[in-house]
């Protein structure tokens, strides 16, 4: 007695419709956390990007590994500050009253 996938009336290999839907929705579900990671990543690696073009991140010269983490640390303090100033006063400065700020005009 034959069966129906040597009949060729079912596909023996094509998997059940529900096992097909939920591949799709979990292959959907990676590329968003994918996708999320990315827009996660994109500022960090920018961040350290930064770090290599404008202080000299990746010439660092220090003799001892405890010394390269401190440079490296300090370098990314500095960012961070400069960061928070240009959010803090850039504002600020724009709308002129960096003056009343710093105490020179009343």
């Amino acid at each position: 007695m034959a069966t129906l996938a040597q009949m060729g009336r079912v596909d023996a290999y094509a998997p059940a419709p529900q096992v097909a839907e939920q591949k799709a929705a979990q292959r959907k579900r990676e590329k968003q956390q994918r996708q999320a990671d990315y827009r996660q990543r994109i500022p960090i690696e920018g961040k350290f990007n930064q770090g290599k073009r404008s202080y000299s991140l990746n010439t660092l010269r220090a003799k001892t590994v405890r010394t390269s983490e401190a440079w490296i640390h300090s370098i990314f303090r500095v960012i961070n500050l400069l960061m928070l100033v240009r959010h803090f006063l850039a504002p600020e400065i724009i709308l002129g009253r960096a003056a009343e700020l710093v105490g020179l005009m009343p």
